[in-house]
């Protein structure tokens, strides 16, 4: 009797699976793959090849915008999959897509952040300043305000 329960225990291990950690597929370590290749060509200044690396996760939409696709990368890896994108549309000076993109897979303070980004960019200094401030940051607002300053300064 006093070994049954240990043959229930190893039983169980090798029907369940004794691993520390989720299951790991082949198609997310690609994922994984993918996103960090395409990382290392925008380091690179490669945006072609890292947006041909990152086309098979995105679809444009009728109007223009990009959207995720609905089958696709989970976690971790979805989640640097959206940075990357982010990073992207921002060193490829796509702000409009940006926005929307922006808006419609960043949050919090990630979101707000861009979005304040794009208002300094696109030299619309006062959406920038409420922007900064609204986030908290009154350094970053007050330099949007000297920035301006100069421009208008530099301009007369």
């Amino acid at each position: 009797m006093r070994f049954l329960p240990l043959t229930l225990i190893v039983a169980a291990m090798l029907l369940g699976g004794c691993s520390s950690g989720p299951f790991v597929t082949q198609g997310a370590l690609n994922d994984k793959s993918r996103v960090k290749a395409a990382g290392v060509a925008m380091k690179g200044g490669e945006y072609k090849r890292a947006e041909s690396i990152l086309s098979i996760y995105v679809v444009r939409t009728q109007d223009g915008s990009l959207k995720l696709k609905k089958l696709g990368i989970f976690g971790d890896t979805r989640k640097d999959a959206i940075d990357m994108i982010v990073l992207l549309l921002w060193e490829t000076g796509r702000d409009k897509t940006l926005a929307t993109f922006a808006n419609d897979y960043l949050s919090g303070d990630e979101r707000k952040t861009t979005l304040c980004r794009l208002a300094e960019r696109q030299a619309q200094w006062q959406d920038a300043y409420r922007c900064w401030n609204d986030l908290g940051d009154g350094d970053r607002a007050e330099r949007v305000l000297r920035t301006e300053a100069s421009i208008r300064i530099l301009r007369s």
